[in-house]
């Protein structure tokens, strides 16, 4: 296991300890009470990027709403007078609660929105993680997701034991974010910074499909597989 990989699981196990912590507090929301563990999980990952990549909790309004997260890239702190409105060049996260279906709210208007004005969007429920991009054609598309565990009642089975659990799956969900946080956005166009792996590079277990949204704005559905826990789908709509 190389130094980044052991970084990015001891990140991907203290965020599956601070989930676990507040779930069991008894006293939490279905979603703000996770961001703190997500934007330390985010900015554990950044900082292993060059340059290092940041989470700005509740983003302003820009345009398009209030994405929860904005991700910056350390080049864009400025000495002296902040560059007021300045768009992250990783892209805004959406967080939903853990029962939610980050790929239906993928697939919604609120994210939609948001890829319209920063082009890069990645949704989660704290269990599974899309990132939106954009095609050939400049339309909305997944760019690659990843799932943790099959349902929200496993992932709290998971949390219990955010050591194991982090051994099983902490590599994995580290070096999708590491992937997902590389992607930029310069001059309005998503630019991939790393090569995302092709379907024939990842082996893929079939799972029975259940029909999803489309991200294409038209309406139409099409199918994503469920793919195993900690598998990647990388996947171009």
């Amino acid at each position: 296991m190389t130094s980044t990989t052991t970084r990015l699981t001891a990140a991907v196990e203290t965020y599956f300890a601070a989930l676990h912590r507040v779930r069991a507090s008894g006293g939490a929301t279905g979603e703000r009470s996770h961001y703190t563990a997500l934007d330390n999980l985010l900015t554990a990952v950044g900082a292993t990027l060059k340059p290092k990549v940041f989470c700005v909790p509740e983003l302003a309004d820009q345009g398009a709403g209030h994405p929860d997260f904005g991700l910056y890239a350390a080049k864009q702190v400025q000495r002296g007078q902040p560059k007021q409105g300045q768009t992250p060049e990783r892209g805004v996260v959406e967080v939903k609660g853990v029962d939610d279906d980050a790929f239906l709210t993928a697939a919604g208007e609120q994210v939609n929105r948001y890829w319209t004005r920063y082009r890069l969007v990645l949704v989660t429920n704290t269990r599974d993680f899309v990132l939106v991009g954009e095609d050939a054609n400049g339309r909305p598309a997944k760019r690659e997701t990843f799932r943790l565990v099959e349902s929200a009642e496993e992932f709290a089975r998971g949390l219990e034991t955010p050591r194991v659990f982090a051994r099983k799956v902490g590599a994995g969900l580290g070096e999708y974010l590491s992937r997902a946080l590389a992607q930029r956005v310069r001059g309005g166009v998503a630019l991939q910074t790393r090569r995302l792996p092709s379907p024939e590079e990842v082996a893929v277990v079939p799972r029975a499909e259940h029909p999803r949204p489309s991200l294409d704005t038209g309406g139409s559905t099409t199918l994503h597989r469920h793919r195993p826990p900690h598998r990647r789908d990388s996947d171009v709509d």
